[in-house]
């Protein structure tokens, strides 16, 4: 933090949660010369080992901890360890005799270290508690659970708190945490423990809110769920041991699977709330074997595909479609250059595992070299899938003509084969004619494709830069953005104003660079050692250093703008995590760019949480209105039990229930037309291309004369809430809100349907013949159901009084 600024000196305070690095001055986007800088912060880099019993000793290596002990604490589970040795970057402790499981981490003058799940044996009724840290603030509440050994939830257990008067448990089973004072408590259950530290104020940015250690082995990665009604994840935890642990948004385990190998498990998120992982036999693991889907509630394996002989998944080349259709790209192991088979493409039904269709790639004259070359799922709903061959000339000719073309099919498996690019080769060139094949998203229109040319038409020492823009089966082809050297960019995002920003590497220096260009492939400019993240709402980047990877933003024009530390994952529903355990940290709330790619390795499907353009502040805003606490008002209000009733809701959709409409919510946008640039989007962007409609969202609350308006409605389909300028000021939003989402976000009903219902009309729903009047809904729940506000026949009432 700046305290003093002059031209030759500069006063600023190390801000909380900052660690060693380098300190630089920014000033008019050009950063000084980097001094190194240590910062004297506790920071633990590695415990071994994390399991042990009582009087094993453990080394904790990291720095920040002090020359000498003195008041400082080693914690092993739930209690101080037995110190052996301390130095500043290494302690030498014992596990104590009264320890449980629990976390590895360092205190010193009154400061705590960053943590890590550490296993004190309990035999076969061990258990762990997750999270097992949390750091809350005073009136806050938050869920818990025990989980055995094999990660299922364990109850019957007596639960306890070191202090009841800063931490009370509920008398559910597990308990409920309430923080009822600032401080320090330890929570047992079992043969486990958990950390849990109250503040009297609000946390500060990256502060971890909660930590889930999984299974023991180690969390490799953290790939983000798709919200759904069908599925109960946040994150998904991938685990060292192959398994992956789907984390909710509490830091609970609602399920854990073995997808993959030790060491390399991975997958995709579907659209179902669940995942789709790539097989492998783990003695041979360099070709997959299959693909298989996991159930989003349960993490059961519910199919899987295995392709039949003679194909084989020698691509590893996958992607899931909106609608859950899964593709793939397979050759046949009997193809040879006497006998060449072409490559296919296959979509599989998720349900089944069955084949739902298979294209094969066209058959050309003396194929050489044909096969794919990437596969993408593009904002427009279709699969494109580019690939090349080679046909020798006439005989003796000494050339042959290089293709490259595109496939584009869809989830149905209709299909469509074009032309990109074509050009001539010698066949004595030591060059491969084709090189750096890179596939992004542009917006829902196509796709934009880059590579390098390289033959007798092109220049055979570097290669040629290429790129072409798809519209339908129509395709532009240029020169591509061009750093020097032939070097191909590679885009890795897409930015607000429908640019790019990617990445290059100048194979004489080595140099990486992020470039970004227009759909021209004019270059717009270049910035030296860095990689693109997320393409910011006000044009600019952010972008972390290949050496440090530390995260700067930069503007429009490429000039760094500041350093915002360590990039955390944010996830669909706005929370953001980084990998330690799973950590959850207090968000920053990136707002992201309104494109159909912002996010580096986000996938480029329509219908994706990381193509739809996202209304930060007012998802924000709402998650802070609608409660948990909200919901449990709303429940035990009259409201809760007339829309229970058997002839309310339930009439109109069997499945309700108010948790179904709380999984609604999370997996819904809300967009007020009042912040810049929301009323421009249209509805085809903020559903995912699901409702093909270009009409902006302020034009069509305009042309409706609504307050609010939901697109796109039933609770198994991306939806998103329109609200009017600054609607969630206004007195009592919540009523219309709860109004947006049950009726049609989850219930899919139209007003008029609500309004015709008996039952409600019974309860007091009013509407004067002839009216249009939907607001006397949110008016009607604002007075809990039991008046019926604007009927002048009808005994007076006060409309929007907040009744639950």
């Amino acid at each position: 933090m700046v305290q003093s600024w002059s031209d030759t000196q500069v006063v600023a305070q190390v801000a909380t949660g900052s660690t060693s690095g380098n300190a630089q001055i920014l000033q008019g986007g050009v950063w000084s010369k980097p001094v190194a800088f240590t910062v004297n912060s506790l920071q633990l880099t590695n415990v071994s080992p994390t399991s042990g019993a009582p009087g094993v000793s453990i080394t904790i290596s990291g720095s920040g901890f002090g020359a000498a002990q003195g008041s400082g604490v080693v914690w092993l589970g739930s209690t101080a360890g037995q110190v052996v040795t301390w130095s500043d970057t290494q302690i030498v402790a014992a596990v104590d005799a009264t320890a449980l499981t629990g976390i590895a981490r360092v205190q010193q003058n009154g400061t705590w270290s960053n943590a890590v799940g550490f296993t004190v044996p309990g035999g076969s009724n061990s258990v762990t508690l997750l999270p097992n840290l949390l750091n809350l603030v005073v009136g806050d509440t938050h869920t818990i659970q025990a989980v055995n050994s094999a990660s299922q939830p364990v109850t019957g257990l007596t639960w306890t708190s070191s202090d009841p008067t800063v931490v009370s448990l509920s008398t559910d089973d597990p308990p409920v945490l309430t923080a009822v004072a600032a401080g320090h408590v330890t929570l047992t259950a079992g043969t486990a423990s958990a950390d849990v530290t109250v503040s009297a104020v609000a946390l500060s940015l990256g502060t971890v809110l909660w930590s889930n250690p999984g299974n023991g082995s180690g969390v490799t990665k953290i790939v983000l769920a798709v919200p759904s009604p069908s599925g109960v994840a946040d994150v998904f935890a991938f685990q060292n041991d192959g398994t992956v642990q789907a984390i909710t948004s509490d830091g609970t385990t609602a399920w854990t699977a073995a997808v993959g190998c030790p060491g390399s498990a991975s997958g995709l998120a579907d659209f179902l709330g669940g995942l789709v992982a790539l097989q492998y036999d783990c003695n041979n693991a360099s070709v997959p074997t299959g693909i298989a889907k996991f159930d989003g509630l349960t993490g059961a394996r519910s199919s899987t595909y295995m392709p039949g002989a003679p194909w084989v998944l020698n691509s590893g080349l996958i992607a899931v479609h909106p609608d859950g259709t899964i593709f793939t790209v397979e050759e046949n192991s009997e193809s040879s250059n006497n006998n060449p088979i072409p490559d296919r493409v296959v979509g599989i039904d998720p349900a089944s595992g069955a084949e739902k269709f298979s294209v094969s790639l066209p058959q050309t004259p003396w194929p050489e070299g044909a096969g794919p070359l990437a596969l993408a799922i593009a904002g427009d709903g279709y699969a494109y899938i580019p690939y090349s061959y080679r046909d020798f000339g006439p005989p003796d000719s000494g050339y042959e003509v290089v293709s490259l073309r595109m496939l584009r099919i869809d989830s149905t498996g209709n299909s469509t084969d074009f032309p990109v690019d074509q050009w001539t080769s010698r066949t004595t060139d030591l060059l491969p004619p084709l090189g750096g094949v890179n596939l992004i998203t542009n917006a829902d229109t196509g796709v934009v494709l880059t590579w390098g040319a390289t033959g007798s038409e092109q220049d055979l020492t570097t290669g040629h830069p290429m790129m072409a823009i798809t519209n339908g089966t129509s395709v532009s082809v240029m020169g591509a953005p061009d750093i020097g050297g032939g070097n191909v960019v590679a885009p890795v995002l897409q930015a607000q104003d429908g640019s790019f920003v990617g990445t290059a590497t100048d194979n004489t220096t080595g140099t990486g660079y992020m470039v970004a260009f227009d759909a021209s492939g004019n270059v717009r400019w270049t910035v030296a050692g860095y990689e693109p993240q997320i393409a910011t709402d006000d044009g600019g980047v952010i972008a972390t250093d290949v050496n440090t990877g530390s995260a700067v933003t930069f503007d429009q024009n490429g000039n760094a703008t500041g350093r915002i530390g360590s990039l955390p994952t944010q996830s669909w529903t706005l929370n953001e995590y980084l990998v330690g355990s799973a950590d959850q940290v207090v968000a920053t709330f990136l707002n992201f760019g309104v494109s159909f790619a912002p996010f580096q390795r986000g996938s480029t499907s329509p219908g994706t949480p990381q193509n739809i353009p996202v209304d930060s502040k007012t998802n924000e805003g709402v998650k802070n209105l609608l409660t948990a606490a909200t919901w449990r008002n709303f429940a035990n209000s009259t409201c809760g039990s007339v829309f229970a009733n058997p002839l309310g809701i339930p009439s109109m959709i069997p499945n309700y229930s108010l948790g179904g409409v709380q999984s609604k919510q999370q997996m819904t946008n809300f967009y007020d037309v009042g912040n810049p640039g929301i009323g421009n989007l249209t509805l085809r962007q903020v559903t995912g291309g699901q409702t093909p409609n270009n009409v902006t969202l302020t034009d069509y609350l305009t042309n409706g004369g609504a307050a609010a308006a939901t697109a796109n409605m039933g609770y198994d389909r991306q939806t998103a809430v329109i609200l009017q300028a600054n609607s969630l000021s206004q007195s009592r939003p919540e009523f219309t809100l709860v109004h947006e989402l049950i009726f049609h976000a989850y219930a899919a009903q139209p007003d008029t349907a609500v309004f015709a219902n008996a039952y409600f009309q019974q309860q007091g729903l009013w509407r004067s013949s002839g009216s249009n009047a939907t607001v006397n809904i949110s008016t009607w729940m604002g007075t809990d159901c039991t008046c019926t506000p604007g009927n002048p026949s009808a005994p007076a009432c006060q409309p929007n009084t907040a009744k639950w």
